[in-house]
């Protein structure tokens, strides 16, 4: 698995403009998701966990990029803890990469997720990220070292991952994303990747 690293460069244009079309403040603390609206991607916990977010950091927005069976529940759910002006739904968006500029923070509540390649992208666009301990995700995020990890399926953990990181912005939060983004044009930028794919083809011609 690899991704494009150059095409995740933040672009300031993008982040302006996506929060206006948005309605969303350049003040705001952004909490970000990309992904299928469904079940199996757990945003019914970054709902919950998000309420307790709210009580402490009132100026947070939360905004969910994707399209599915899920949306409605999901926004009735934001309707029924009163949390839905802190929300987003912006639905589908083709230009995945000028999604990223808009967030603060990357979160995802996946239940289960065979890799997650969201994450490199965020990864590579320079933002920390909070997700779930499963799948393939174990295999690129180092806990507390490039991004933080919390068990799938709890609201509470994800709440507290996520407050941590944007009460420690400085100390904690931006050193783990310039280590995750090192990490991603290392391992994961296609560029790399195609060149070892061609060394092996190499050695065994040898």
């Amino acid at each position: 698995n690899w991704i494009d690293v150059g095409r995740f460069s933040p672009d300031p244009n993008d982040r302006r403009e996506l929060r206006l079309l948005w309605q969303i403040p350049e003040s705001a603390f952004v909490v970000g998701a990309v992904g299928r609206l469904s079940s199996q991607k757990g945003y019914r916990y970054l709902v919950e966990a998000a309420a307790e977010i709210l009580a402490v950091a009132p100026k947070t927005v939360f905004v969910v990029v994707g399209s599915g069976e899920e949306l409605l529940p999901l926004k009735q759910m934001v309707q029924a803890l009163d949390i839905d002006h802190a929300f987003r739904f912006p639905g589908f968006v083709s230009e995945i990469e000028r999604v990223y500029p808009v967030f603060d923070l990357f979160v995802l509540p996946s239940v289960y997720e065979p890799f997650g390649l969201v994450v490199l992208e965020a990864m590579a666009a320079g933002l920390p990220v909070v997700a779930s301990a499963t799948g393939g995700v174990v295999e690129i995020i180092e806990d507390k070292l490039n991004g933080l990890l919390v068990p799938p399926g709890d609201s509470k953990a994800l709440a507290q991952g996520i407050v941590n990181l944007m009460e420690n912005m400085e100390a904690l939060a931006k050193p783990m994303a310039a280590r995750a983004k090192q990490l991603v044009r290392d391992r994961f930028d296609r560029n790399a990747a195609i060149s070892r794919i061609e060394s092996l083809y190499l050695e065994e011609d040898v």
